[in-house]
């Protein structure tokens, strides 16, 4: 049964990969980077960014590499795409001043997506 989910689960992934909505995630806080995948809306760019107030840096990129997004000191610093930064901040500033929580968000770490 779980040898089962376990291939259900690395299908969906796959199928996933494969979406151009689906953004790879460079976090660095300190001598640490991890790696991780989710979708990309303006809302789950302002929860993956408040659920890691400590990040010094977060890249977004499309699965081939290209840049979407990145912040420092947990701020948007650049984005090539004008509304979608608009929109994510829209999301992300209430966040940042503790007037709304952090939503869920589910992300697929790198570890598992490249299996």
């Amino acid at each position: 049964m779980e040898a089962q989910r376990q291939k259900m689960n690395r299908k969906i992934i796959a199928e996933l990969m494969r979406s151009p909505l689906f953004v790879q995630a460079h976090v660095a806080k300190s001598n640490d980077i991890t790696e991780s995948y989710f979708f990309l809306t303006p809302e789950n760019i302002a929860n993956f960014i408040g659920q890691r107030p400590f990040a010094y840096r977060i890249i977004l990129t499309t699965i081939d590499g290209d840049l979407i997004l990145n912040t420092f000191n947990n701020r948007i610093d650049s984005c090539r795409d004008h509304y979608l930064r608009r929109e994510a901040e829209h999301f992300l500033k209430p966040i940042q001043s503790g007037t709304t929580a952090v939503g869920c968000l589910y992300t697929v770490p790198a570890k598992i997506a490249k299996e």
